[in-house]
């Protein structure tokens, strides 16, 4: 196949303001996504959710509502087509399937479309299609080249004989087609930035339920468990705490004392389910308890008023 001639096409008024839309939409939606998706960490909801699944599901489903937005928009951004040779190659492609009896070939409706306008396209060339068109055009520099290369070449083209006397009518000629062959890759441009326009904003709209409904499910579910407690938080330093039982005996080295209330320092664990260092009151002697497994025990961080330790 010669090589492809044919000069790259203007983008037109309507695709370029499609295309510096989509960038304020993009930049918007990154930007909302990335606050929202930053108040949820993935350490945080595969620690602390119950089940650990749904807040995973709901995370992952958000960020992949992000990413299909992206590419959908990536997709608006891209050319379409630089020159005639890839319209005229999936043409022919769509011809051939559809002659072979395959249903609706992709790009139909493209070719469709340019059919439609075919002759406000093309306003001095004698083709049909764009691999008519294109043919023409690889060949009409062809024949220039060979115009070039050999002073006394006669060359024949669209019908006419041309030397170097009348160079100038073939270039004229020349340069109408190729404006014909730019209308037409402008206008496949134009035709596909509209779809994938299309396609982006009913991702937009899809992406953004999925981050609505996802990132607060995910938020909600890993900042508790299953007793609806708050986050973990590590201890750093000794806490002085006021442990009130709230139920019917202690737990470990003190079920047999008889007080409502005792008062310790936190020496480990996290302030959900700390490890407790409890004064001797009493007859209630000194002992350590651990609260991760212990119900009916409420640890209160001291107040001035209650003394620290």
């Amino acid at each position: 196949m010669p090589e492809d001639k044919s000069a790259p096409a203007a983008v037109p008024g309507d695709a370029a303001t499609i295309r510096e839309v989509t960038k304020w939409l993009l930049g918007g939606f990154a930007g909302l996504a990335a606050l929202i998706l930053a108040g949820v960490q993935v350490s945080d909801v595969i620690s602390d959710a119950d089940p650990v699944w749904i807040a995973l599901s709901a995370y992952f489903a958000a960020l992949a509502a992000a990413v299909a937005v992206m590419f959908a928009a990536a997709r608006v951004l891209l050319p379409g087509y630089s020159s005639l040779r890839p319209i005229a190659l999936a043409y022919t492609k769509a011809q051939a399937l559809e002659a072979s009896g395959r249903p609706r070939a992709t790009g139909e409706d493209l070719f469709g479309e340019l059919a439609r306008r075919w002759r406000e396209l093309c306003k001095t060339s004698r083709t049909a299609n764009a691999p008519d068109l294109s043919n023409e055009l690889n060949a009409g520099y062809d024949k220039r080249d060979e115009l070039r290369a050999n002073p006394n070449a006669t060359v024949n083209w669209r019908g006419a004989a041309y030397t170097n006397d009348n160079v100038a009518a073939f270039d004229s000629a020349l340069a109408l087609v190729a404006e014909d062959s730019a209308r037409v890759v402008s206008a496949a441009n134009d035709y596909v930035v509209r779809q994938r326009y299309g396609t982006l904003i009913h991702v937009l709209i899809g992406a953004s339920i999925v981050v609505a409904v996802s990132v607060p499910v995910a938020g909600l579910v890993g900042s508790s468990d299953s007793g609806g407690s708050a986050k973990s938080v590590a201890v750093t330093g000794p806490i002085a705490v006021t442990l009130v039982r709230s139920g019917d005996s202690w737990p470990g080295a003190l079920a047999g004392c008889n007080e409502k209330k005792l008062v310790g320092v936190i020496v480990g664990g996290t302030l959900q389910k700390p490890v407790v260092a409890v004064d001797a009151t009493g007859v209630c002697g000194p002992a350590v308890i651990d609260l991760s497994d212990v119900s009916g025990v409420v640890p209160i961080p001291a107040t001035a008023k209650d003394g620290s330790h």
